[in-house]
């Protein structure tokens, strides 16, 4: 990685801590600048604005959770309950991995300027998007419950993974998943209650 873009990554990441420990809008560029060891007049040869910061902490969580999606796609073939829990359970290690830039997404995608609030929102119906068709898919062939809307199983499920994730956890990552991989099967296998 190149001085200028190790700079820039060094700024978004202190960005994302300042903002999930003191909320966006109680974080100023000042303290962001101070917290990287520069002047707030040096701060803006790397990023436009605040707003800027915000949307590239949020920014750098989609590409990850959209390169799921596209890998996902590549590799084909249809869905079953195998592959809907490994892709939950994909979504699940990226928000463990990124429960910072996670934690700024769900509190801060509101203070986002209105375009680029549309992008990311329109990047997380794709995603919302894409685990509803592997339902669908599975529910076709009769591996995944059809006496529900594949579209409210998949809201469902994806509130599972983010809640279990969401603002940490007494238990080991391990055992999270372990346990989110055991409702998630309970909660898609047809006939069970």
């Amino acid at each position: 990685m190149a001085p200028e873009q190790k700079r820039e990554r060094e700024i978004v990441e202190a960005a994302a801590r300042l903002f999930c420990e003191r909320g966006y809008l109680g974080t100023s560029t000042q303290q962001i600048a101070e917290e990287v060891g520069m002047l707030k007049g040096s701060l803006y040869h790397y990023v436009r604005s605040k707003a800027d910061i915000l949307y590239r902490v949020i920014e750098d969580v989609h590409r990850q959770f959209t390169a799921c999606v596209e890998e996902d796609l590549a590799a084909g073939g249809t869905a079953d309950l195998a592959r809907i829990e490994a892709f939950l359970n994909r979504h699940l290690d990226l928000l463990l991995a990124n429960a910072v830039a996670c934690e700024v997404y769900r509190s801060s995608l509101r203070h986002l300027e209105p375009e680029a609030r549309c992008v990311v929102l329109a990047e997380r119906t794709r995603y919302e998007r894409h685990v509803t068709d592997m339902i669908e898919q599975a529910q076709t062939t009769g591996e995944a419950r059809s006496d529900l809307p594949a579209s409210l199983l998949a809201t469902l499920c994806l509130v599972l993974v983010n809640r279990a994730a969401a603002g940490g956890t007494d238990h080991e990552p391990e055992v999270v998943k372990r346990a989110v991989a055991s409702l998630l099967h309970r909660g898609l296998v047809p006939g069970l209650p």
